[in-house]
């Protein structure tokens, strides 16, 4: 059952900062990468390609971490674990625009097929 965030989380997330996604590896040992995140409601989007290392960890094992710090004071942050609940595909960049508008003010270009 998912968690409210509180709405210092939701600050933390609405703003423009960066986190380190956790997930494990098939040994165990834990990889961690910096990622832009996003929010619906109390789900938290991390925008990956299908390929990447974090979205095959967490397709083999749904558990991971998350590690927000505040781009302006970084003494103000969250730790979240938890789980992989849903996978979206973002072929149009829906979700990737967002996050990326809000961290970088612009959007992904699409090249027209």
């Amino acid at each position: 059952m998912p968690v409210a965030l509180s709405s210092e989380i939701k600050g933390l997330i609405d703003a423009p900062n960066f986190a380190h996604f956790a997930t494990l590896m098939p040994d165990g040992s834990p990889q961690s990468v910096p990622v832009w995140i996003g929010r619906e409601d109390d789900r938290i989007l991390i925008c990956t390609g299908e390929g990447s290392l974090k979205a095959k960890n967490t397709q083999r094992d749904p558990r991971v971490s998350l590690s927000i710090i505040d781009f302006h004071d970084p003494y103000q942050e969250a730790q979240l674990r938890g789980r992989v609940v849903e996978r979206r595909p973002d072929g149009d960049f829906k979700y990737m625009d967002t996050i990326l508008a809000q961290v970088h003010g612009k959007t992904v270009s699409v090249p027209e097929s």
